[in-house]
Formats: structure tokens, C-alpha cells, sequence
């Protein structure tokens, strides 16, 4: 009998810690609910960037959905300017949609080249027109403006 009454005193005992237990964890889970920390406010990114940028600060414009375009050119490149007009009209249309980092770079290299959110990348070199610009555009932004679901049709 001595045995019966010890085992179920332990049984109410694991009963109530149990119990106490989840008590305590509902209090905690309302409390934790009234004093949410605030969510982080969403970072404004400029349409134009004229820096080179961070790997860290490419991965934030793409993880938005936009489409990266990256032009950075050698110093004193004389030919470089039409390019940049296009450039500049596209994102004047398009700056909800895309991102253009644009700057000069002391190497002697250029970065022409588009990548999409889920980081396809095309090269650019050859594309000189806005509306090749355009269709490349299309086949990499998730986001798509009107221009790209009329040229479907």
C-alpha cells in the first residue's frame, strides 16, 4: 500500500510541474506577444547607384525582387556616355523595377552585365538599343512592368 500511495503522490507531482509548466509557457508567449519588437523599417533603395557596390548591398537589392544592372567602367572612357544615356532613359522608365549601379573604377575593366533576383546574370556589351535592353530586362525581373507583359502578347 506504502508503494501505491508513493507512486501516486510522484504521479501528482509530475501532474503538477507538467501543469505549472505550461501555465508559465502561455504567460510567457502572451507577454512576448504585447511587447513585439518593431519590425525594421524597409531600406529605400535609389533606382541609381553611382558607387561601386558591397556584395552585401547586391544581395539586398535582388532579395527585393529588382533586377541588378551593373555598369562600371575605366576612368576617362570617352565612349562609355552613350551607353549611360540608355542607361539612364531605361531607369527613368523602369526605377521600380531595376536598379542601376553605375560608376568609373581606376582598373582598366568594365562590368556590363544584368542579373535578375534569382541571379541570372547576361552579359551587355552588345546590347546598345533600349529596346534590346528591354526584352533582356523581361526574361530576368520577376517583377515585370506593363511594357514586358504587352511584349508577350
Amino acid at each position: 500500500m506504502n508503494i501505491k500511495v508513493n507512486i501516486m503522490l510522484s504521479q501528482r507531482l509530475f501532474a503538477i510541474v507538467v501543469g505549472i509548466l505550461m501555465l508559465t509557457s502561455v504567460a510567457s508567449f502572451a507577454l512576448s506577444s504585447l511587447y513585439r519588437m518593431p519590425s525594421k523599417e524597409e531600406v529605400k533603395i535609389p533606382a541609381i547607384i553611382e558607387k561601386p557596390l558591397a556584395p552585401e548591398e547586391r544581395v539586398q537589392i535582388l532579395q527585393s525582387g529588382k533586377v541588378l544592372i551593373e555598369y562600371l567602367y575605366p576612368e576617362g572612357c570617352d565612349d562609355c556616355s552613350a551607353k549611360k544615356d540608355t542607361y539612364a532613359k531605361f531607369m527613368d522608365k523602369f526605377k521600380d523595377y531595376a536598379v542601376l549601379e553605375i560608376a568609373e573604377v581606376p582598373e582598366n575593366q568594365t562590368l556590363d552585365r544584368i542579373i535578375g533576383a534569382y541571379g541570372d546574370t547576361e552579359e551587355l556589351k552588345d546590347i546598345v538599343t533600349e529596346d534590346r535592353l528591354l526584352e533582356v530586362f523581361c526574361k530576368l525581373a520577376i517583377v515585370q512592368p506593363k511594357e514586358c507583359l504587352l511584349m508577350e502578347i
